[in-house]
């Protein structure tokens, strides 16, 4: 597919989205290539603009017939490999991105897989430390787990990707929540962008059974409303959810069997820091990170959602059938579990996770950690290449891969309204990963924090007994930047 041809496609959708409604604290205006004027849906006029082929300044004559090879782990091999075009919307994009980035580099992108999911996570790390260690080039880009890869950074195997040419780190296919913060002293060894799809698809969200909201007497348009206006809350979120709660089973306590207004279980919990506006670590003005977990927001958060999710209205357990059955009013997970839920015979809705309060700027949304990030080996020999490689990559995959999953997979198939279409663009652009997230593994598990709400009521006195070992801890990491 030619790449005009797939902005223009892009384009279409993206302003078939905005007709149903402005989207509510817009941070990334993914307009590349063409400009559109606002207007309704029956008067929406596009106005196509030329303008440069990025592949007019990157390709080069001299990559010609070289091969470019990228490691992933078996389990998310889709968001890097398909077959061919098979009628699957996902993988024909997918085949279609790869296809692109071939023609217009002159090259052959090929990959290699192995087992990475969480159990492997040794297997995947060794498999990276050998190879890179030997001076093998078998690979030139990885396509890692985010929650154990960036623990691997200190041990000097990759490189600087903002010394990469080529790269256009401030275009809307890099995802700058991400590689803003994880960038210290102008160094950023790890990198999402929009060839990491998993990001997308692992993002935090919530989903409401409409029909179960109407029972209690409110509407969905509220819902929405109060996204656009800035008041979807914690606050509004336990006010209604707070409503709804029976022993269906009548054998005298709240378990799986009976109606709940929330279910949320302690990974999606982990997720609320970041959705609260709480940071684990915060830029000083020098922009060093520095741990900043110990506030007052995190505490009285914290102890909110200790007192909510221990009450009989939530479920503190991810259990879609529930909600699908119409048991749970409130669902709290990823926008991929959305493809969980084609035969719900009610209907249900998906919106951002709330923000602490209205003082709030703006929503913020985490992914889980099992997301892709990239990092390049210091045995790539051509940087060139590597460089064009993966800015055509990422800059292919916003312009056919995300909008296959974003605007066709979500939006058309699964996502029931267009309400809830405005949302999932928000979630997408309202991706944040907080330095102390991205390198948890290397702060003692500070991201796993909230999850202690399930268990412990007063979180104060081990996070003063942890401060100690998080700030030494994040001393010897921030020296690996230093150099």
């Amino acid at each position: 597919m030619k790449t005009k041809l797939a902005a223009t496609l892009l384009l279409l959708s993206l302003l078939c989205l905005a007709a149903c409604g402005k989207t509510p604290q817009k941070q990334n205006d993914p307009t590349a290539t063409t400009t559109a004027s606002e207007t309704t849906a029956a008067e929406t006029v596009i106005t196509e603009t030329t303008t440069t082929s990025i592949y007019d300044e990157i390709a080069d004559p001299s990559f010609e017939g070289e091969t470019f090879t990228i490691l992933c782990r078996t389990d998310m091999r889709d968001e890097i490999y398909s077959e061919g075009e098979s009628g699957d919307v996902y993988g024909d994009a997918v085949f279609a991105r790869n296809r692109a980035v071939e023609e217009n580099l002159g090259i052959k992108l090929d990959h290699i897989h192995t087992a990475g999911n969480w159990s492997n996570r040794d297997n995947f790390m060794n498999r990276v430390s050998s190879t890179i260690l030997s001076g093998d080039n078998d690979w030139q880009l990885i396509a890692g787990y985010m929650s154990y890869m960036p623990g691997m950074v200190t041990k000097g195997l990759f490189i600087d990707i903002n010394t990469l040419p080529s790269l256009s780190l401030d275009s809307p296919w890099w995802i700058q929540g991400y590689n803003d913060n994880v960038t210290i002293h102008n160094k950023m060894y790890t990198a999402m962008g929009d060839l990491c799809s998993s990001g997308l698809k692992n993002a935090y969200c919530g989903y409401v059974n409409i029909d179960l909201l109407e029972t209690y007497g409110h509407k969905v348009e509220e819902l929405y409303d109060a996204v656009n206006s800035g008041t979807w809350t914690l606050d509004m979120v336990l006010e209604i959810a707070g409503q709804v709660s029976t022993d269906l089973n009548g054998d005298g306590k709240y378990d799986a069997g009976d109606l709940h207004g929330i279910a949320m279980s302690d990974v999606t919990m982990s997720s609320l820091p970041t959705a609260f506006g709480v940071n684990y670590t915060t830029k000083n003005e020098e922009g060093i990170p520095e741990i900043s977990i110990h506030t007052e927001r995190f505490l009285t958060s914290y102890e909110r959602i200790y007192e909510a999710s221990h009450s009989n209205f939530w479920h503190p357990v991810y259990d879609v059938e529930k909600f699908v059955e119409g048991r749970t009013l409130f669902l709290f997970h990823t926008l991929e579990t959305s493809g969980e839920m084609r035969d719900m015979v009610s209907d249900y809705a998906v919106l951002p996770m709330p923000k602490y309060d209205t003082e709030q700027e703006n929503y913020r949304t985490a992914t889980r950690a099992v997301a892709s990030i990239l990092l390049v080996p210091n045995t790539v020999q051509n940087l060139d290449l590597c460089g064009a490689a993966l800015e055509s990559l990422n800059y292919e995959s916003y312009l056919q891969v995300t909008p296959a999953y974003y605007e066709t997979v979500l939006q058309l198939k699964q996502v029931r309204d267009e309400g809830s279409q405005q949302m999932v663009r928000l979630v997408r652009e309202s991706l944040y990963f907080d330095f102390g997230y991205v390198y948890s593994d290397n702060l003692g598990s500070i991201s796993g924090i909230m999850r202690k709400a399930l268990t412990n009521p007063n979180i104060t006195s081990q996070i003063k007994g942890n401060v100690y070992s998080w700030e030494k801890s994040l001393e010897i990491l921030l020296r690996f930047f230093e150099k």
